[in-house]
């Protein structure tokens, strides 16, 4: 067996109801490990929502695993006889330009966790968020199934599909300001922002890590 396939994901078919009946449609994972049915795909297709829940748990499970998969030992990642303070402002860009793309998944995963642990201490506006989110993926579905004159009926009363998002925009500015939407973003980016930054400059890098450029 070579090295290299020892590293390389496994193809899993994941399967879901098509709309067009229910025969279940095959669709795989790419070769970086990425679902070729996005969420959005999946929460406005005319699925059962049963069947819809099936294949989100599977396309979730396997986005899970191939992050684990990717992540660097946490051993390595919290080594700490390799922390020290940089020798002069200039090295830090160095070593996060270093340190950034070689612990890139390890990095996204505790961004998701203080993510996770902000919004927990905020659930008004986790819960409002989250319906915000579902009444989008609604009017988008309904959108799809609009009359001929373009218009689709809710609570017995006929809109446009834009009038339905100028509502839900509305409707999302009001939820933001009232439930102080931009402390729970600022905190968020704060304390990811932070821990990225924080154990990139402190740690010191493997000069054969590549560096990382913007595109």
């Amino acid at each position: 067996m070579n090295k290299s396939d020892v590293n390389k994901p496994s193809v899993v078919p994941i399967s879901f109801v098509n709309s067009t009946g229910n025969t279940p449609t095959q669709f795989v994972e790419t070769n970086n490990g990425a679902p070729t049915a996005s969420y959005a795909d999946i929460l406005t297709s005319n699925d059962t929502p049963l069947a819809k829940l099936k294949t989100l748990y599977h396309v979730s499970s396997v986005n899970v695993k191939n992050m684990f998969t990717y992540t660097r030992p946490w051993c390595e990642f919290f080594d700490r006889s390799l922390f020290s303070f940089p020798s002069s402002i200039s090295d830090v860009p160095f070593r996060l330009s270093r340190n950034i793309p070689h612990f890139y998944h390890n990095y996204i995963l505790l961004s998701l966790l203080c993510c996770s642990c902000v919004l927990l201490i905020n659930p008004i506006f986790s819960i409002c968020m989250l319906l915000l989110l579902l009444f989008f993926f609604h009017v988008r579905s309904l959108s799809l199934h609009a009359d001929s004159m373009g218009r689709v009926s809710v609570l017995n009363r006929s809109f446009t599909p834009i009038q339905l998002y100028v509502i839900l925009l509305v409707a999302a500015l009001l939820v933001f300001f009232f439930t102080n939407g931009s402390d729970v973003i600022f905190l968020i980016l704060i304390i990811s922002g932070g821990v990225v930054c924080v154990h990139g400059a402190l740690r010191q890098p493997n000069l054969q890590e590549t560096a990382f450029q913007l595109p």
